[in-house]
């Protein structure tokens, strides 16, 4: 059973290196790279969450015969994987979100985070390496971090945070049939009031609360994330034999 693993915005692919390799011994990982990032191609425009980036993954599942898969996403990742749950039906089997952040996605562009984000990658190389140091990170850790970052500023961020607008999961969710999961730190990116909103609209088939716990789940503690989604996965019997 395929898995198709779905990066935060800033990311890629490589993201999942702390995972990937363990949910490679009971699932074939697809680790993939949404347009703009990793070796994806990066277009100026088309990056709406739903339009183009759940409609790549849907497309990706057809495309290559994958189905039925199963979908994890972490942060903006599970926002797509939403959406190509939904247009891809019986062809997902399972999906899980990761901390997703759910609430009405015009705040995206005015939430001061994602202000900064935008705001950090309109910079240039040394003034980035600049901005690593000045965080603490080494030399040795901040070049290529910072490398990394200017890679990604190909496509630029406004488009991605653009690509929220119009985005709503009070429309998605409920087309989603398959059975869910969802992972929420403490210290994630949800309110109460938006947890409130989202569990009135849907109900996942498993909710997982991580006490004590931010937004990056399972790079902070990998044993417990795996473990918990080899027994989601198992629970839906969407393991390989």
């Amino acid at each position: 059973m395929p898995l198709i693993l779905l990066h935060h915005m800033t990311g890629s692919a490589d993201n999942w290196d702390a995972v990937g390799p363990r949910l490679a011994e009971f699932a074939h990982v697809f680790a993939v790279d949404l347009r703009g990032r990793g070796l994806t191609s990066k277009p100026d425009q088309g990056y709406n969450w739903a339009d183009d980036l759940g409609e790549d993954i849907a497309k990706l599942i057809d495309a290559l015969d994958l189905g039925p898969v199963a979908l994890i996403g972490h942060s903006m990742g599970a926002m797509v994987a939403i959406p190509a749950a939904a247009k891809s039906g019986v062809s997902v089997k399972a999906m899980l979100l990761e901390d997703p952040p759910i609430y009405d996605q015009e705040r995206v562009c005015a939430d001061e985070f994602w202000v900064n984000i935008r705001d950090y990658y309109r910079l240039s190389i040394e003034e980035k390496i600049s901005k690593k140091l000045a965080d603490g990170l080494s030399p040795h850790e901040a070049y290529p971090r910072a490398e990394e970052h200017h890679r990604m500023s190909a496509v630029p961020m406004e488009e991605y945070v653009a690509g929220a607008v119009g985005y709503d999961f009070r429309e998605w969710l409920p087309q989603v049939k398959c059975p869910s999961m969802i992972m929420l730190g403490e210290k994630g990116v949800m309110s109460e009031a938006d947890r409130k909103e989202l569990f009135s609209v849907y109900e996942f088939s498993s909710v997982s609360e991580w006490m004590g716990f931010g937004h990056g789940l399972h790079d902070t503690d990998p044993d417990r994330f795996v473990s918990e989604v080899r027994d989601f996965l198992s629970s839906v019997s969407a393991l390989k034999k």
